[in-house]
């Protein structure tokens, strides 16, 4: 299973205008960069911008990539895997690692009915 790296700020500036990018799940295609600034267009043809930093940390140049629900690494489509999380009002449909325990820890997390409280018994104690 192997992580796919995500862009360097020099791998960056060193782009040319038109290459297609993966910034999280949608395609985007890049435009410049400049003054920790990112110009690209999204899908639509709508030009946007956006900082450096964030695009650095969430994008990739590798378009077949899918990223991880958990932990948020791009990996290949066959390295990933969909789960349900069923949570107390329906269910979910999650990509995660099929190494690892993103599956798991996903697991854990899910949402549980909130347990009744009791009113009005602050401070009652029947063992008096």
């Amino acid at each position: 299973m192997q992580i796919i790296p995500k862009l360097s700020r020099e791998r960056l500036a060193a782009l040319p205008p038109g290459t297609p990018l993966r910034i999280g799940r949608q395609l985007v295609t890049f435009n410049e960069c400049r003054a920790d600034t990112v110009f690209y267009t999204d899908q639509a043809g709508t030009p946007r911008q956006f900082a450096e930093a964030i695009i650095c940390a969430s994008a990739t140049e590798h378009v077949e990539s899918q990223m991880c629900d958990y932990c948020g690494k791009f990996r290949l489509p066959a390295d990933l895997q969909l789960i349900v999380v069923e949570q107390y009002r329906g269910s979910k449909t999650h990509t995660v690692c099929k190494e690892g325990l993103c599956a798991y820890m996903l697991q854990m997390q899910k949402r549980t009915k909130p347990a009744p409280t009791m009113r009005g018994a602050r401070g009652k104690t029947s063992w008096k």
